[in-house]
């Protein structure tokens, strides 16, 4: 973590993350204030929430904010979604290419995000079960976002 604001009257904060390719905001308001007042600046942070989007930012709402005293978790990160693709390759589901999703994703967004409906439609109709796992593990590399309930956005577009 390599800010954090919280203003005078506690109704409002911010701390900003740096992964080393890009930073993100996470955003408090309110009674959420708490989540981020025991963090420094430097400490390492993993952060549970929604990634949301305001104008042109985009930022998570977080719901849990843990401090990291082991930086091995990374790697741990990066097994469980290679753990979860695995997975999917080894059940007898049809597996969905994640570029096939993000290339729909950009073909049919209209700024508003795409419902899972529409998505599974552009896709053929694959199980829903299958589709949302693929999401999922798009979801966990930060190659996606849920921009409301059950509607996707490619990150950067």
């Amino acid at each position: 973590m390599v800010r954090k604001f919280i203003n005078e009257d506690e109704s409002y904060g911010f701390l900003i993350l740096d992964d080393g390719t890009e930073t993100i905001r996470v955003k408090v308001w309110r009674e959420d204030v708490e989540l981020i007042e025991q963090f420094e600046e430097g400490d390492i942070v993993d952060v549970f929430g929604r990634v949301r989007e305001f104008g042109e930012e985009i930022y998570i709402v977080p719901e849990i904010i843990v401090k990291v005293n082991d930086p091995n978790w990374e790697i741990l990160r990066e097994l469980e979604i290679i753990n979860d693709k695995l997975e999917s390759l080894k059940s007898k589901e049809t597996p969905i290419p994640e570029v096939a999703i993000l290339e729909a994703l950009e073909r049919l967004d209209n700024g508003e995000g795409v419902s899972i409906e529409d998505l599974a439609r552009e896709l053929g109709d694959p199980p829903k079960e299958n589709l949302q796992k693929v999401l999922r593990i798009l979801m966990s590399r930060g190659e996606i976002y849920e921009s409301k309930p059950n509607y996707y956005r490619k990150v950067g577009v």
